[in-house]
């Protein structure tokens, strides 16, 4: 169940109606056993951010990308260089505009439907 949170400085006019769906269509490629329909999308424009202390006005994005389980170094490699071309590519963000934190997390800390994953992944008693 990932979920990828994007905070730009960009307008929200700006960004695309089939942005989310098509980015978690591409995650579901380059995470393993995720499909689309399980990844979350959180896209917040027209945010005040900076990076060190250049006054530049080019876009930016902070992206932060949580999962379960489906996170390794080969892996992140595939799925860092496919998140950054798809933004620069949809949003006209330059790569090196763009940050990215990805967080592999447990099932105990994850939840959907009010009950925990690891919750969920119990066969019934």
């Amino acid at each position: 169940m990932p979920f990828l949170h994007i905070f730009t400085t960009i307008s929200r006019t700006q960004i695309p109606d089939n942005f989310g769906p098509m980015l978690a269509r591409l995650l579901s490629q380059t995470l393993r056993n995720k499909t689309a329909d399980r990844v979350a999308v959180h896209i917040v424009g027209d945010q005040y951010i900076s990076i060190g202390d250049n006054q530049e006005q080019q876009p930016i994005a902070l992206v932060y990308l949580r999962s379960i389980g489906s996170m390794d170094f080969p892996d992140n490699r595939k799925t860092v260089r496919a998140v950054t071309d798809y933004i620069h590519t949809n949003l006209g963000i330059e790569p090196s505009r763009i940050r990215m934190i990805l967080q592999n997390y447990s099932t105990d800390m994850i939840a959907s439907g009010g009950q925990l994953v690891c919750d969920q992944l119990q066969p019934p008693q």
